[in-house]
């Protein structure tokens, strides 16, 4: 009778074994299948972190480029406007001698008009 009865008790231990071996094995599987997941979810993840990288390169290329692009634009128009400024100055330059130019002419017109009416004058007295 004891040796039935502790030959029940490990058929019983062994049954307790063999139903927590396949609670385990199950337990396993379903562990291996998130964790299969859980690396596709995270190879995913780096794909879509290593493409935002490559577009983030590319809009801070493009934005550095828009940065010079519109640095030579103010250069050029600061040029520009300084060109103009300069052309203006001579521009005016050039007025102001030729206006000096009519008025001494018109000066030494007056002043030979006057002696020349003033010879006159002296003709007549």
């Amino acid at each position: 009778m004891r040796l039935e009865r502790r030959s029940q008790q490990q058929q019983a231990e062994v049954s307790e074994l063999s139903g927590l071996v396949e609670s385990l094995t199950r337990k396993n599987r379903h562990l291996a299948d998130e964790l299969a997941e859980s690396s596709r979810a995270q190879e995913a993840s780096h794909s879509q972190l290593m493409s935002l990288q490559a577009s983030n390169a590319s809009l801070a290329s493009q934005l550095a480029d828009a940065q010079a692009l519109a640095a030579r634009e103010r250069q050029l128009l600061a040029d520009k406007a300084a060109a103009a400024e300069q052309l203006s100055l001579e521009r005016n330059r050039e007025l102001l001698e030729q206006v000096w130019v009519f008025e001494i002419y018109i000066n030494k017109s007056t002043t030979w008009s006057l002696h020349a009416m003033s010879m006159y004058a002296d003709l007549l007295v």
